[in-house]
């Protein structure tokens, strides 16, 4: 992203990087977004229970069915 933006998407991503780097991404999408621009975010649950597992599960199909990298 080397532009300003009025939304920036970040699906299902944050997941796959250290913590420190997620504050940095977040702080780079704050800082990119013009004013009364929108972050839409989503990410994978990390406590356990039914939802934690079926999105596990899921990711792990898809990457055993080469489906995703």
């Amino acid at each position: 992203m080397t532009e300003p933006a009025s939304v920036v998407l970040l699906i299902d991503a944050l997941h796959y990087f250290p913590e420190a780097e997620q504050v940095q991404m977040l702080l780079e999408c704050r800082r990119r977004l013009v004013g009364g621009g929108v972050l839409v975010l989503r990410d994978a649950v990390r406590i356990p229970g039914p939802r934690f597992w079926w999105n596990w599960l899921h990711e792990r199909a898809m990457l055993g069915l080469s489906l995703t990298k």
